[in-house]
Formats: structure tokens, C-alpha cells, sequence
């Protein structure tokens, strides 16, 4: 909270950081009068009835043209204050149409201003402000007509225009600056995406250009720099940049967000925003002028509420990303809340209205805005460093232990080679004397059951010493084995034959299923399926063997790649499952798997990854599936 308190500080610095007034006002009468009558008058209306005002005027949104009669004061000294250069000064810059009556030598003069006019080089204000040199030989008030199709907040003062000119210029220095800032930024920006190619570094381009754009709008570089086009031209493209800029700020939000996974609300409240933006363009260039400037008043008025969503319904969003959001979506909402008070007469809070109608305000630089960006981007960037040391670190963890698994793996198969071989020549010799003492003793004799239990321990010992030993040779099979025609029906009758039981075996075939590939390695596989299927289901249920030819068509897509010409064989070995024992089926084929209702059962749980790599080299494929309470086993061979 410490590294935030000096931006929530700079940024109230800026925002609420006042034009000084050097001017000094001289006490004219000036009343106003609304008038629902658009012609375009060479006559003031000097008989209506005025309101009384003390020049500022916020009357909202009023399509209609306001009138403003300014009395200048009857002095003692009237010679001395009609020697003097008086104006009047009509801000903000937005103002588009403003013109001057006064009645000199019998018939009313007009004067023509603001921001649609001509610029004139009577204009004693430098700083894009309307200001009107006073004709000192007129008589009676002067008359002011203004009209605009935005929300109508004038403040009008009489001045003496030295001090004016003053004002201006120091107005015009802060404008520059603003323009330079708003400058350099826009360069910095260009950097920043051609380096960086993001949305973000897009997003603060095109807000920064808008920025700039906005600037120089009510300055003398429009005119210098646009010179075919005219006035009322001019001040759309500005208009427009001032759309945009509304636009690239939500935009500029979302890109912010875009990271972090924010609910749909958010992303359609920016995309309506996008969109009446692009309807505010459209009606600007139609001619709706006055409708375009009540969208982009709403579009303002929704942008803190567009960020209070995004912040509030992403989720993992850093505290350095939440916290700037909140602080400036709560100011942006209270200053366009004091903002829009302020316009329609409900309360006056200075000029905190410039948000709205500060189109060329220096305080719109987008400094706020990029030491924002600066502090999120230099906090992403810490972070993403810290999270590819994490990464860099999880990487390293993943290759020793890799490695430490690759050498455990190469020691225990190196352990398993050494202990069939060392232990088979025991076991042989053992075998060997219970043989003789079997046929020795009598059938009757009362240890001859013990003798059988022995024989059926070392069949065991030999069977798992067999299993390990065929598993190690299956890693280090080389891949290209001799192949010949083999007859897969009879070879699985063999298998089957061989098994205590067999009566529980059905074999479905139709006719001979002939392949060629490596008959070794078949027979291994359906050695293993065909014990294991017996030793996995209870006592005396059916265990069913399938042979079936099938095409490339006719299975699922990606199942097993094979030529086109050949087809496929299936052999499927479906067993009935023991209750509460139904495997993992993502590590059934995984060596040294087994379920733990089955672990006190005869196995090293070796049998089906030995399956798996037989078939892995013959070019095969094996797959499972479970359905009610029944495991379909499925090798495929091409």
C-alpha cells in the first residue's frame, strides 16, 4: 500500500490541479435568454425578456440558441473605461458557434466565432479560447448568441484584454507543453508496440494518438498542417479523435484484463461500448451532431462502472493491477459525477466539468494514463520474470528427477536381468529333486502333497522370473523383427489350450485370420491376455475371445493408422470383472500396476504393459473399455 499512496498522490495532483486566473473581470450586467428559434439572425432580440446571470451558464443539454446580453457599466469615469481595450471571453473551446451584435453608428456589426469559424486575427486570445475585442464606440449592451449541440456550460466575462492577452499566453504555454508531453508520448507509444506487438502497447497507441490529436485540435496546428480543409471540417476530425479516445480507453482497460479470466459481463459491456462509439462516429458524419455528444456523454458515464466489473470479476488480479483501477475509476466517477452537476446548475465545483468539454484541456496529456501503464507493465514484467524462474525451476526438478527415474529404471532392470539369471539355477536344481522325490514316493504317501505345493511355488517363482525377464527384452527389442505368415485363430487356440479350464474360453472367429508379423511376439501377447483374464474374474464366469477384420472406415478416427489395402484385425478378450475391483483404465497398461483389492493375487502386474510394448512393435495398438462390469481388452494389429 506505501508503493501506491505517491501515484494516488500524483494523480490527484494532476486532476485537481487549477488554471490560475490572471484576468481581472470587470462588473458588466449579463443575462441570457433561451430562444427556440434556429435562423440565423443579423438582429439581436433586444425586446425578449432576459434572466439575470453571473456569466457562467450551465443549462445541460439545450439544443436551443442562448442569448447573452452583456451591459457594461455606467461609470463616473465611462471616458476613461471606453479608452480602456475591453473583451468579452466565452470558454470552453467546444462552444462551436458564438457571435458578437453590436450596435455602432445606427445598425448592428456581427462578429463571428468559435470553434466552427474562421480563425480571426482580431482575436486577442492565443490559447484557442473565444474572445471578442469590444468596439469602443458602441452603444448599449452587446449581444452574444451561442449555440452547441453538446451539453451547454459557457462562462462569459468582460476583461480587460491586456491582462487577457496575459492569460492566454501562459494558457498557450501550458498547451504546449501539453502538446509536446502528449508528443513524446505518442512516439514512446510507437516504440512501445513495435517492440512489444501486444494488445496493451496497441491499445495505448491508439489512446495516445487520439490524446494527441484531441490537443492540437483547438490549437493553430490544425490550420497549419490541415490547410484545404475548413473550419467545420476540422473541428469534426477533432471531435472524432475526442470519440476515440473515449473508445481506446475502454479498449486500453480490457486489454489491461485480458490476462486474467473475467466473467462475459465485462466483455459485452466493452463491446457495447465499442459499439455505440462507432454509432456516435456515424452520426457525426450523418449530421446528428447532438446525438453522437449524448452517446459519448454516456460512454464517459460508464467507463468507471466498466472498470468496477472487469476489476471485481477477474480473478487472480494482482494487487498492483486492482488497486490503480479502483483508485481512478473512483475519481473518473466522481469528477464526471461533480462534472455533470456542475453542467446542469445543480451545484458549481470549479471546472471540474473539463473532463466533458475539455477537448484541448492541457490536464488530458495522457501522462496520468502512461505512468499507469508504466507501473503495471514494470510490475508484469517482475512477475514474469519470477514466474519463468518458477518455471526454470520446475524444469530442472522434472529433468533430475527424469534422470534419477531413467537411472533407477536402468538399475532395476539391471537388478531384475541379474536375478532371473542368479536364481533360475537354483530354482532348476530345486526342480529337479522335488521331481525325483515326486516320482519316488507313492501317490499315498503324506508328503507327497507337500511335494505338489512346491512344484506349484517354483512354477510360480519361474512364471514371475519369466514375466521380467520378457518385459526387459521387450525395451530392448530392436523394432525391425523377422515376420511370417501367421494363422491368428490357430495360434489363439493354442494359447487356450494351454490354460487350466479352458472349457470357461470361447473363441469367435469366422474362418482363417492370416497375417504376417512376428510370431513371438504375438504369442506373447496372447499368453498374457489369456492369463490374465483368468486370473482377474471370478471363478467359473465365461471369458470371450473375438477375431474380427475390420476397415480403416469403419473405425474412429486417429484410432490406428494402417495401410489403406490391408485393413485392420481385432482381437478382443472380454472377462467379467471381480466386485470392487475395476481398474484405472489411464494406468492399466502402466508396468507394476495393479488394484489394490487384487494385490494379494499371483502377479508383479506386469502382464498387460508387456501386451502393450509387444504390440507397440509389431505395429499394433491396444486399447481398454469398461461397461457394466465387464473389461474389453482390444489389441489391434495391421
Amino acid at each position: 500500500m506505501n508503493k501506491i499512496l505517491p501515484f494516488i498522490c500524483s494523480i490527484l495532483v494532476t486532476l485537481l490541479c487549477h488554471s490560475m486566473t490572471f484576468a481581472s473581470t470587470i462588473n458588466a450586467d449579463i443575462d441570457y435568454l433561451v430562444r427556440a428559434d434556429h435562423i440565423d439572425s443579423f438582429t439581436p432580440p433586444t425586446s425578449a425578456s432576459y434572466t439575470q446571470s453571473n456569466g457562467k451558464l450551465r443549462l445541460g443539454f439545450q439544443p436551443d440558441p442562448i442569448w447573452v446580453r452583456v451591459t457594461l457599466p455606467i461609470a463616473k469615469d465611462a471616458k476613461s473605461l471606453l479608452s480602456r481595450e475591453i473583451g468579452v471571453r466565452i470558454s470552453p473551446y467546444n462552444l462551436s458557434h458564438i457571435s458578437l451584435f453590436e450596435f455602432v453608428s445606427g445598425r448592428w456589426l456581427r462578429t463571428d466565432g468559435g470553434a466552427k469559424a474562421e480563425r480571426r486575427s482580431s482575436n486577442p486570445c492565443m490559447d484557442g479560447l473565444h474572445c471578442f475585442l469590444l468596439n469602443p464606440e458602441a452603444s448599449g449592451p452587446r449581444y452574444l448568441r451561442i449555440e452547441t449541440p453538446g451539453m451547454t456550460v459557457a462562462s462569459v466575462e468582460v476583461l480587460d484584454i491586456g491582462v487577457v492577452r496575459d492569460a492566454s499566453a501562459l494558457n498557450l504555454a501550458k498547451l504546449s507543453f501539453a502538446i509536446s508531453v502528449a508528443s513524446i508520448l505518442f512516439f514512446l507509444g510507437l516504440l512501445f508496440a513495435i517492440i512489444e506487438r501486444n494488445m496493451l502497447s496497441a491499445a495505448f497507441l491508439v489512446f495516445q494518438t487520439a490524446v494527441f490529436l484531441t490537443l492540437i485540435g483547438m490549437s493553430d496546428l490544425t490550420v497549419a498542417w490541415f490547410t484545404d480543409f475548413t473550419p467545420n471540417t476540422r473541428y469534426f476530425l477533432t471531435y472524432i479523435a475526442l470519440l476515440i479516445r473515449t473508445a481506446a480507453f475502454g479498449l486500453l482497460i480490457h486489454s489491461v484484463l485480458i490476462e486474467y479470466q473475467y466473467k462475459n459481463l465485462f466483455q459485452k459491456l466493452v463491446n457495447l461500448l465499442y459499439f455505440s462509439q462507432l454509432t456516435a462516429v456515424i452520426a457525426l458524419l450523418i449530421g446528428f451532431e447532438e446525438i453522437s455528444h449524448h452517446i459519448n456523454l454516456i460512454s464517459l458515464t460508464a467507463l468507471p462502472v466498466i472498470i468496477f466489473v472487469g476489476v471485481f470479476s477477474a480473478k487472480k488480479l494482482p494487487a498492483y493491477i486492482k488497486w490503480p483501477l479502483l483508485v481512478g475509476a473512483s475519481m473518473l466517477l466522481c469528477i464526471l459525477t461533480l462534472g455533470i452537476a456542475s453542467s446542469t446548475d445543480f451545484g458549481d465545483w470549479g471546472d471540474s466539468d473539463f473532463l466533458i468539454f475539455g477537448m484541448g484541456d492541457p490536464r488530458m496529456s495522457g501522462l496520468v494514463v502512461a505512468l499507469v501503464l508504466v507501473w503495471i507493465v514494470l510490475n508484469q514484467t517482475k512477475d514474469q520474470k519470477l514466474i519463468q524462474l518458477e518455471e526454470k525451476k520446475k524444469l530442472d526438478t522434472a529433468v533430475t528427477m527424469a534422470m534419477q527415474h531413467g537411472e533407477a529404471t536402468r538399475e532395476r532392470e539391471l537388478l531384475i536381468d541379474m536375478m532371473t539369471h542368479e536364481i533360475r539355477n537354483p530354482l532348476s536344481t530345486i526342480r529337479f529333486a522335488a521331481t525325483a522325490l515326486e516320482r519316488k514316493f507313492n501317490h499315498s504317501f503324506e508328503d507327497y502333497a507337500r511335494i505338489r505345493r512346491l512344484m506349484a511355488s517354483i512354477d510360480r517363482i519361474d512364471s514371475l522370473l519369466h514375466q521380467a525377464s520378457v518385459s526387459n527384452r521387450l525395451r530392448h527389442t530392436d523394432a525391425f523383427l523377422d515376420k511370417e505368415d501367421v494363422d491368428i485363430c490357430e495360434l489363439i487356440q493354442y494359447c487356450v489350450d494351454d490354460i487350466d479350464d479352458s472349457a470357461r474360453y470361447a473363441v469367435l472367429a469366422k474362418g482363417s485370420v492370416r497375417r504376417t508379423l512376428n510370431r513371438e511376439m504375438l504369442r506373447i501377447i496372447l499368453d498374457n491376455l489369456v492369463v490374465n483374464a483368468k486370473k482377474y474374474s471370478p471363478p467359473g464366469t465365461p471369458i470371450q475371445i473375438a477375431v474380427k477384420r475390420t476397415t480403416l472406415h469403419e473405425r474412429e478416427p486417429n484410432a490406428f493408422e494402417a495401410p489403406e489395402h490391408t485393413g485392420v484385425v481385432s482381437i478382443v478378450i472380454s472377462n467379467h470383472l471381480i466386485p470392487d475391483a475395476h481398474p484405472d483404465l489411464s494406468r492399466l497398461f502402466t508396468p507394476y500396476y495393479r488394484h489394490p483389492a487384487v494385490s494379494g493375487r499371483p502377479g508383479l502386474g506386469l502382464g498387460l504393459g508387456i501386451v502393450k510394448s509387444a504390440a507397440t512393435l509389431i505395429g499394433g495398438f491396444v486399447e481398454a473399455r469398461l461397461h457394466a462390469g465387464v473389461i474389453d481388452i482390444e489389441v489391434s494389429l495391421p
